[in-house]
Parts: C-alpha cells; sequence; structure tokens
C-alpha cells in the first residue's frame, strides 16, 4: 500500500486558490478560525455504529432545475461571463433577456445544505430557500457563491443561521474532513484515527442530519469535481465486496438501480491502516460509475452534521487539538 502526499485545496469562483487551513478546537467553544455561532468542538457521537440500517422519517430531495443536462440560463446582465448574484436563471434561456448564457449547475452542495436545514426542521420550503440561494447568492470565505459555483453544505447552514439567530440557538453544527498527510495511493486520502463510516452512522443513530461531500479519484468522470450528498440510511459496517448507503442526490431523480427519489451507492472502507502512530481509514463508493469492480471512484473526504438541542445528546469532545482540514468545494 503506497502512500502520497495531500494538497489542501480551498476553490473559489477563480476556482485558483490554493491553501492548508489549519483549525484550533477548544473544548465548549469554537475554533480559533471560525467564529460562527454553530459550530463547536463535537467531533463524534459516543455510541457503538449500529449493525442494522436507518432511515430517516422524512426525507427532503432538491434537485437542480434541469436534470436532463445538468446546466441552467442565466442573463449575463454584467456581460462577464459568470452568473453574479442577483441575476436571473432559468432551466431554458427566457424570452427577453438581453444576454443569455449557459453554464454548469454547480448547486449540488446548495442542495444538500437546504435539505439538511428541512429534514431539521428548521424550514418549510426547501426549494423556496434553495431558489433564493442559489439566484442572490451564499457568503464564503471565498467571495458570494450562486448556483454556478462549487461550494460546501455548511456555508448554506451557517448563511441561514446568521439569518435566523434565534432559531440558530437551538441548532449545533460538526464539520470533519479528511486531514491526514498520507493517502491510500493515487487520488485517495485518508482520515486521521476516525472511522469515518462508523462515525456517520453514529450521528445518524443520533439524530443528527448529515451531509457529505466527495470527489473522484482521477478527476475524469463525467461529473469532474466534487459531489455533495443528503445521507438517509446507511447500512451495516460494509465486507467484502461492499456495503451501501442511501442518499437524495440534487442530479438524480432516480438511481441506477430502481426509480425514485431515493438513490443506494454501494461503498466500502479501506482501513484500519496504522501508519507512524496512527489509524487511517477510506471511504469510497461507486456513485460516479456505479462500478465497484475494478477501483472505487468515489472518496468521500468532508462531512458537515447538525443538530438541535445538543445538550440532549450524547457527544464526545475532542478538547484543545489541532486539525488539518481539507477544504475543497463540491460541484457538479
Amino acid at each position: 500500500m503506497n502512500f502520497h502526499g495531500l494538497a489542501g485545496k480551498l476553490i473559489t469562483r477563480a476556482m485558483a486558490a490554493s491553501c492548508v487551513v489549519v483549525l484550533f478546537m477548544t473544548a465548549g467553544g469554537a475554533s480559533a478560525a471560525d467564529e460562527s455561532p454553530i459550530r463547536n468542538s463535537v467531533d463524534m457521537v459516543s455510541v457503538t455504529a449500529p449493525a442494522t440500517p436507518m432511515v430517516l422519517g422524512t426525507y427532503s430531495d432538491v434537485d437542480k432545475l434541469n436534470l436532463s443536462t445538468l446546466k441552467n440560463w442565466y442573463n449575463d446582465a454584467n456581460n462577464n461571463g459568470i452568473h453574479d448574484a442577483g441575476e436571473a436563471f432559468a432551466a431554458i434561456a427566457q424570452s427577453g433577456w438581453a444576454s443569455p448564457v449557459q453554464a454548469w449547475d454547480n448547486s449540488c452542495w446548495l442542495a444538500s445544505g437546504v435539505n439538511m436545514l428541512k429534514q431539521l426542521g428548521m424550514i418549510t420550503d426547501a426549494n423556496a430557500l434553495y431558489m433564493d440561494y442559489a439566484q442572490n447568492g451564499v457568503p464564503s470565505p471565498g467571495g458570494t457563491l450562486t448556483w454556478d459555483d462549487g461550494g460546501l453544505q455548511e456555508y448554506v447552514i451557517e448563511y441561514w443561521a446568521a439569518q435566523h439567530p434565534a432559531q440558530a440557538a437551538r441548532m449545533q453544527m460538526v464539520v470533519l474532513t479528511s486531514s491526514s498527510s498520507v493517502g491510500y495511493s493515487d487520488g485517495h486520502f485518508a482520515w486521521t484515527d476516525i472511522d469515518i463510516r462508523s462515525t456517520v452512522a453514529n450521528y445518524l443513530a443520533n439524530g443528527w442530519q448529515v451531509g457529505i461531500g466527495m470527489w473522484t479519484l482521477d478527476g475524469t468522470a463525467v461529473h469532474g469535481g466534487g459531489h455533495a450528498l443528503t445521507i438517509q440510511t446507511i447500512g451495516a459496517q460494509p465486507s467484502y465486496p461492499y456495503g451501501s448507503f442511501v442518499v437524495t442526490d440534487s442530479d438524480r431523480d432516480a438511481d441506477w438501480h430502481a426509480p425514485g427519489n431515493l438513490n443506494t451507492y454501494a461503498d466500502y472502507v479501506y482501513g484500519p491502516t496504522a501508519y507512524e502512530g496512527h489509524t487511517y481509514y477510506g471511504w469510497f463508493n461507486d456513485f460516479y460509475s456505479n462500478d465497484l469492480s475494478n477501483w472505487p471512484d468515489g472518496d468521500v473526504g468532508y462531512v458537515v452534521a447538525i443538530v438541535p438541542e445538543p445538550a440532549t445528546l450524547s457527544l464526545l469532545a475532542i478538547g484543545a487539538i489541532a486539525m488539518l482540514r481539507r477544504r475543497r468545494s463540491a460541484g457538479r
């Protein structure tokens, strides 16, 4: 098994910025690098991963406007070749638009973030919030993002929380990213000392809403970059050849196997692998190719979880530690 270096990348509108972000988490407070009122130092739920699948009572499935092409049209009023906040957009070009332009819809992260808020009971109309944010934008460290930008679910949740502080006071958010400086071979990146699949199962079992971000291993799949999904069901820990998990997916109204809004993807875990005093795990799936027989092509590297009334749950705080976070924008 070969290990390779890991470079952190924060993808902005210009797709040019590259950085590594180090968060110093403190027990009972926000990280030194993030003053979000809803983010704190919780790392994982302190329960044993269940052996049977867990299904949420109600799921939300916000889809992109045009599932046949995964592209939208917008009126490029500023004539700059990008969708600016406030510019009208639609699945097809509208009469009366002076400068209609077509672009890829990269709003999977936005749809997933809205799904999570809906499933948590914080909002009533997920599609309305999605359309509002898709057109008018969501603040992020790289600038305001709309439907044609890549992003992360946490941007949606934090922006909504800033707009609704009273409701957000009842909510807690945790963000985890694959954080090692080693990987499982070209394109694979490891989670340090965290079996991330079991951690996600634990969150779901304890009433959290969970979104994930994943990336192709070689960048050659149809989707190209990253993709965001909202986890609904996760099966028992996978054994050879693989397990499965169920999601709502902004890009598909029917999965590879059956019609409907819920999509099932095969997955499995690499690890535990001991290396230089740490234990590493990888979580991979067949989202991009629907085929694990040769090699998995979806690499889960980002998890965001939210929950109401955090004081009622059994949580494990991580104290004062440094976490090296790989932040890459999910898109398409």
